[in-house]
């Protein structure tokens, strides 16, 4: 953990290390290295952090997804969306979305709006958990992006109230009426 805390002084070209670290079993290690994914934040960083995503599962994905997110590099949507489409551990799901909302790129609107957007009557199961919808909302409310507020005016009535309860506050802060039909 130490070396990783100082490698970037020696050398830059950390490809292999932050490879092998971002997979360490300790959380530790796997903490200070996205550290100095976070320190060098560059392209190469960017790939390792993408070739993490796609070979790992569970918090070592999540952290990768994450810490994409804080860098906030634009070319990571169209990975950060193939991951929300192919995996089904919430800790990426969730992770994909805050990623999005960080990086408040347009491009990342489509993949929270797939989301958001309510199943037919013919799919008995939601496709997405009520914790994954609202931090989708979430996400959505930190872009900055016409289509993203006009996407969320038309959650103002979901049946999730935390859904419900982010698309009002947006609509609010947007000066936007609420109205519902029922008086609120």
């Amino acid at each position: 953990m130490r070396v990783l805390d100082v490698i970037d002084i020696v050398t830059k070209d950390l490809r292999a290390e932050l490879a092998y670290a971002f997979r360490d079993e300790n959380p530790r290690v796997r903490d200070s290295a996205l550290g100095l994914a976070e320190r060098l934040n560059n392209a190469e960083v960017e790939r390792v952090l993408l070739e993490c995503i796609e070979s790992e599962t569970g918090e070592t994905a999540a952290g990768a997804i994450k810490c994409l997110g804080r860098l906030k590099r634009a070319g990571s949507v169209d990975r950060l969306y193939s991951v929300l489409k192919s995996t089904k551990e919430e800790s990426c799901l969730i992770a994909c979305c805050h990623a999005l909302g960080q990086i408040g790129h347009p491009a990342g609107i489509d993949a929270l709006e797939n989301i958001l957007r309510p199943k037919g009557f013919l799919m008995w199961k939601k496709k997405y958990s009520d914790e994954v919808r609202a931090n989708a909302a979430f996400a959505l409310r930190e872009i900055n992006d016409p289509r993203a507020s006009g996407i969320l005016q038309g959650c103002a009535q979901d049946p999730d109230q935390r859904v419900r309860e982010i698309a009002r506050s947006v609509l609010v802060s947007t000066g936007t009426p609420l109205s519902n039909g029922s008086g609120d």
